[in-house]
């Protein structure tokens, strides 16, 4: 049995948040890529998976609001979303 002392662990705040890259397809469901602890993880792995879009992209925008940046295809889309942590 593994023990793991709570001394070692973050502790999960109002402010924790991870960031998640997904990638689907217009009208469809997507995947997840990554789930990074730090945005620009979650940007290099964003930009690298723009970079291989098979069309152009049609949009790249960002909400003011949330963050989440958004890049778009006519066959594609690829996100990058900030999640608050829920801790019990």
């Amino acid at each position: 049995m593994h023990h793991i002392m709570a001394a070692k662990l973050a502790p999960i705040t109002a402010d924790s948040c991870v960031w998640i890259v997904t990638r689907g397809e217009p009208g469809e469901g997507g995947r997840i890529l990554g789930v990074f602890s730090e945005p620009w993880l979650a940007l290099t792995r964003l930009l690298s998976e723009t970079a291989e879009l098979a069309f152009a992209v049609d949009l790249i925008c960002q909400d003011q609001d949330t963050g989440t940046i958004r890049v778009e295809t006519d066959l594609d889309w690829i996100a990058l979303e900030r999640h608050d942590l829920v801790g019990a």
